[in-house]
Parts: C-alpha cells; structure tokens; sequence
C-alpha cells in the first residue's frame, strides 16, 4: 500500500480589526425650573387614613424666619360642628405625609410660623379635601317589585293576598273601563285562561260568590293619600284605584288627603253594607 505524502501547510497571517464604538456625546440635561415667587400649600389626598402635604415658599421669607421661629404644619380636622387640628414641625422639608387622618372626614391645612411665646404666624393655607370612607357604602339597592305586586298596583290592590284577588281586581278594572261584563270570567283563576273545569257530579251542587269594591278618586297631583290608614298610590294626574273585598255587613271606607306642603287635609268617609241573600 502506497501512503500519499502529506503535503505541509503554510501558516496564514489574519488580521482581525474590531469596531471602535464612540461614546455617544450626551446632551445636558435641562435645569430645573425655578421656585414659585409665591407662597403656596397644597394638600391632597392619598388613602382614607393618609394626606400628603406640599408647600412652596417665597424665597425672600427666609430671612424672617430667624433662630428662634420655627415652621409647622396645622392640619385641621372639620368633623361634627368642630375644628381640631394636629401640629407637625417640618424643619426644612418641603412636603408632608400625616398619616394619622380619619376617613370620611374634611380637612385643610395650614403653614406658619411658630413664636417661643406660643404664637402662630399664617404663611399660607391649603385647599379643602374630604378623605373618603374605608367602610362599604351605606347605601343599599332599593327594593323591587314584584310582576305580580307591579299589576296588582296597576289595578288598584295596595296589599296583595293572593292570585285569585288579582284576578278578581282585574276583572273588575277591565270591565269598569270597557263598559261591559264580556270580561267576568276574570273572576274565576282557571276560568280566566280557559282551561275545562272537570263536569260536577249531579248529587253535589255548590255555590260561592265574591264581592269586591272599587273605589275610584283624583286628588291634586302630588298629594298623599291614606285609605283606612294605608298609603294609596297615584298617578301623576293625581287619579288613583283601589279594590278591595266586601264581606257581610258594614264596611266603613275612610279617604284622607294631604296636600304636598302638609299644611291641607281632607277626608271623606263612604259606608257601604253589604248581605248576601
């Protein structure tokens, strides 16, 4: 076997140039603006149990201050008719967190100066804020009518007993507005969808009537009602409907007014007897 002679390599020469980065020449950076030439505070709120505070101060104000004046910050709490407030030496700090506030409550703040004497000298007071309450609201959703409640006012029943009282009070509502007895079958709970009542057996033989009263009525617009001591609803002419059932005898019906300003009232009373024979 014959062995091809490896042949020597010649070493190359590679020249490897890296990128030179510049730094990039950075812009300055602009100056801050100056102080206000005026003396302000400002007072915001930031959770129910916390404000914070900011203030400015005219720069020729320094001078007054002196060895023995110092500046405070007064933080007024406005709660039931009174004005209490809490001090804070702030020293040379240009805003405040008081974190000892009370929800649901109203406050402003005030920056001065404080005398060895006691003496409080105003720089400048803040705006109003109101903290807000750390509690569920107590507002609640109001209470809904039912569909069966909804028409029974609509036919003049203040207290619903049942569907078959509905039904009667309807009955009575459409008859009186059209005129005519066509619509009696209200009356009957099965009748009124048309539904076949099963045949009587010849030996029994029962019979039962209801008698209901409907009473109709205007007032001024906006005058509450009381029937008997219940509150009757009106609408907005000032017409209202009630119905209510007859039972054997006497019934003694009292209707009283008073008018939107509570200075008027006027009441009717109606008898009505009722027998069955």
């Amino acid at each position: 076997m014959k062995c091809k002679a490896e042949v020597p390599r010649r070493p190359r020469n590679v020249t490897i140039t890296w990128p030179v980065f510049e730094p990039a020449v950075s812009e300055p950076e602009p100056p801050l603006p100056p102080p206000y030439e005026r003396t302000a505070l400002y007072l915001l709120v930031r959770d129910p149990q916390c404000l914070f505070a900011f203030w400015n101060l005219h720069p020729g104000l320094s001078a007054t201050f002196g060895a023995n004046r110092f500046k405070v910050l007064r933080l007024y709490e406005v709660a039931d008719g009174k004005i209490t407030y809490t001090q804070y030496g702030i020293g040379d700090a240009t805003s405040w967190y008081c974190t000892e506030a009370e929800p649901d409550t109203t406050y402003y703040g005030e920056l001065g100066l404080l005398e060895p004497d006691g003496r409080f000298t105003l720089l400048a007071r803040s705006n109003q804020v109101h903290s807000p309450r750390n509690t569920f609201s107590a507002v609640t959703d109001e209470e809904w009518l039912t569909i069966e409640e909804l028409y029974g006012m609509s036919v003049g029943l203040t207290q619903m007993m049942g569907s078959e009282e509905l039904l009667h009070a309807a009955g009575e509502h459409l008859a009186q507005q059209l005129g005519s007895e066509a619509v009696s079958s209200f009356s009957s709970p099965i009748g009124a969808y048309g539904l076949a009542q099963p045949a009587a057996k010849d030996q029994d033989l029962s019979l039962e009537t209801t008698a209901f009263l409907t009473i109709y009525g205007k007032t001024t617009p906006g005058a509450s009602l009381m029937l008997n001591g219940q509150p009757l609803v009106t609408d907005q002419a000032g017409q209202f409907v009630y119905t209510l059932p007859l039972g054997e005898g006497e019934l003694t019906v009292v209707v009283q007014a008073t008018s939107p300003d509570q200075d008027l009232t006027q009441a009717q009373e109606l008898k009505i007897t009722y027998q069955t024979r």
